[in-house]
């Protein structure tokens, strides 16, 4: 299978990246507990709201140590205060199922953004994706400038467990305070190739942050 520049699909979605610290230092049986969770609060979150995973997310990449979630592309827009509750809620739930299960991980992070991504048919035959949104996504949580990011996080949760949103994510949610949401002021994500993009933390005390389906 040979891919031209045709075979890719412009368009403009949500991206949420999850890290798990040390993720890759676990063991099989380990990582296979971790995944399944990921599952399952994903899952449980998904229906509790009653929308379904069809309709917010087209997909789901597994990385070296977490996973990318690609937003719908026909929904990106429409659903963005989804993909920030999500996102808390998915952290949440995970920092309390891993202590549970007592692991070496030190702890999650998550990342926001939107941008432009390039789906296209794999090997397998399956949607597949590429773009300057998973780059810049993952660059949220690569800061070269990452002690004075380390010391904001610190001074907005007292820990390092958090969901970074991009402004320009940011920009096209609708008011957070509904939900009971914190937003840190902003501050620079500097990044490689002198990239920066000004962001914000984001937080919530609810283990289950739900917003029912209308």
């Amino acid at each position: 299978m040979v891919l031209e520049l045709s075979d890719f699909l412009k368009e403009h979605r949500y991206v949420i990246l999850l890290d798990i610290r040390k993720y890759s230092e676990l063991n099989d049986n380990q990582q296979v507990e971790i995944i399944k969770l990921i599952t399952n609060e994903s899952n449980n979150f998904l229906d509790s709201s009653g929308f379904g995973k069809e309709k917010i997310f087209s997909t789901f990449i597994p990385t070296g140590d977490g996973f990318y979630f690609i937003g719908d592309k026909y929904n990106s827009l429409f659903w963005a205060n989804i993909c920030l509750i999500f996102a808390l809620s998915l952290r949440n739930n995970l920092l309390d199922s891993i202590n549970k299960l007592d692991f070496n991980c030190d702890g999650v992070q998550l990342a926001i953004h939107f941008g432009t991504t390039l789906s296209y048919k794999d090997i397998s035959n399956r949607e597949n994706f590429a773009g300057g949104a998973m780059n810049e996504t993952a660059r949220l949580l690569s800061p070269i400038n990452k002690d004075e990011i380390k010391e904001i996080s610190h001074n907005f949760y007292g820990h390092e467990n958090s969901v970074i949103i991009s402004d320009r994510a940011y920009s096209k949610i609708e008011k957070t305070d509904n939900f009971g949401i914190k937003v840190s002021k902003p501050f620079t994500i500097r990044a490689k190739h002198k990239r920066s993009f000004k962001s914000y933390f984001i937080d919530s005390d609810e283990k289950n942050i739900v917003l029912i389906s209308s």
